[in-house]
């Protein structure tokens, strides 16, 4: 039972704002939107009217009140940002998985998380303060381990160019971490292009959800980190009133002596008013290390020549060396010693253990055994009892699941309920529900690393006591001490 589980002692995120113009189209379809609902509720407005429905016509009709009110609010909104050159100041989070804390809940795995965000205005007396809540997953913290999952969120608000200080707070469980940056937005920067928005994965999108744009499914990635699980570096950006036939955009890595690694051009088609760009590249083959991303564009009839560059790092895994140091069941070692060697463990200074487990989980495979741990604690719990500290939970851990199993739940006449689970390695375990309790104790096995209990033998089936009759060496040599 996970009531809350804190990986990492503080909480770090990332959070890198984008600037676009484009949103204003995304809010004048929004408008067009509203205005073609209103049409259609008038239509059906004039059809109730004529079929005599008064009551259902004086509801509808509330309802285009209600619908040309927000219309007019909307469109003077439009207006207003037209007018003074308003900007989308868009903010991309990312959380590593470990910096969350976690508490279990239906089975599920889960850590909420509280994103506090403030913006001021350094040259008007304006600010804006808004709180967001969110609830993040991972299936296992084995799963988490291998996948490295984060947390990516994205939201903004529509602003006039000048210069601001934003503030972001993160809280999850006891951890906190919060930044302060200055922050100024020129008119003049953003004239035909957009800032660049560094994603992890980029897909084609027709539903319009959640990180939609343009017709795409964007996935940031804040931190612009990049390594073999992400080895493709994908960015999108828009580009404004270059109707030009002759539009190319070119991508490079450059390292940090500006020498270039990677170059890739991408020839545009015919551009419209609002064009979204994306483009891929890849990271692989570059060693670890900080770099800058560099996007040029430019167009044959001189209006653009535009560049913009982001720093990104490059990580890769395969040379770092993982640690599950603070992860659960990492102290649960008791199943991979000897008794000597764990009461020798249990004897030694916090220093000494910690050397102790490091060099023990260097040679297992802990994301495996932290997946059997979990696995076991679901299906084995019996009552109060963790289900990797029953008999079945602790053989689940240390072999893994059977490669075949034989259950009888009911109560026979010369046995009770039973479970006999086989190993093709030659390994038999057969485990007793004596008392009628669901705890099913281990009866008999030819596993030498698990004991037999043949005061027991009485609750077994006539099946298995054939088999343990013909069984002339119990110890099989393929399974050798550990």
């Amino acid at each position: 039972m996970i009531s809350l589980l804190c990986l990492c002692t503080a909480l770090q995120f990332y959070a890198e704002p984008v600037v676009f113009r484009a949103s204003f189209e995304t809010y004048r379809r929004q408008v067009q939107e509203l205005q073609d609902e209103i049409a259609v509720r008038e239509r059906a407005l004039d059809s109730l009217i004529a079929a005599g429905k008064q009551a259902a016509a004086d509801e509808l009709e509330l309802q285009i009140a209600a619908d040309q009110e927000l219309l007019k609010t909307h469109t003077e909104f439009q207006q207003l940002i037209d007018q003074r050159g308003y900007f989308y100041l868009e903010f991309e989070i990312e959380i590593p998985y470990q910096d969350l804390t976690y508490r279990e809940e239906n089975k599920q795995i889960l850590a909420d998380i509280r994103i506090v965000f403030k913006l001021v205005s350094t040259e008007r007396p304006d600010s804006l303060t808004d709180t967001l809540y969110y609830r993040f997953s991972i299936p296992s913290f084995a799963e988490a381990v291998r996948q490295e999952p984060t947390f990516a969120d994205q939201f903004g608000l529509f602003i006039p160019s000048g210069r601001y200080e934003y503030v972001i707070e993160i809280t999850s469980g006891e951890n906190r971490d919060s930044i302060r940056v200055p922050y100024e937005i020129t008119a003049a920067d953003y004239g035909h292009m957009s800032g660049l928005l560094i994603a992890s994965r980029i897909t084609d999108d027709t539903t319009g959800g959640y990180f939609n744009k343009g017709g795409l499914k964007v996935y940031p990635r804040a931190s612009k980190l990049f390594n073999d699980q992400n080895g493709t570096l994908f960015v999108y950006y828009e580009l404004y009133g270059l109707d030009s036939l002759d539009v190319t955009a070119t991508y490079e890595l450059l390292d940090s002596t500006g020498k270039v690694l990677r170059r890739s051009p991408q020839r545009l088609p015919r551009l419209i008013a609002y064009q979204p760009v994306n483009f891929g590249i890849s990271t692989l083959g570059i060693a670890t290390g900080n770099y800058q991303f560099r996007v040029q564009v430019s167009d044959s009839a001189g209006r653009a020549d535009i560049t913009r560059s982001v720093p990104i790092q490059i990580e890769r895994k395969a040379h770092k060396e993982a640690s599950f140091e603070g992860l659960p069941y990492y102290d649960e070692i008791e199943y991979f010693v000897s008794n000597k060697k764990y009461n020798e463990f249990q004897q030694l200074d916090a220093n000494g253990k910690a050397l102790f487990l490091k060099k023990l989980w260097h040679e297992l495979d802990y994301p495996t055994i932290a997946r059997r741990f979990e696995e076991a604690d679901s299906l084995f719990r019996a009552g109060r009892t963790p289900g990797h500290k029953t008999d079945r939970g602790r053989v689940y851990v240390k072999i893994g699941p059977p490669d075949e199993t034989k259950k009888v739940t009911m109560e026979q006449k010369e046995s009770r309920p039973f479970e006999h689970w086989i190993y093709y390695n030659g390994a038999h375990f057969v485990f007793v529900d004596i008392w009628g309790t669901h705890e099913y104790t281990l009866v008999w096995t030819n596993d030498h690393r698990e004991k037999s209990q043949p005061t027991l033998y009485q609750f077994l089936p006539e099946e298995i006591l054939i088999t343990i009759s013909k069984e002339k060496d119990p110890t099989f040599k393929d399974l050798p001490e550990e």
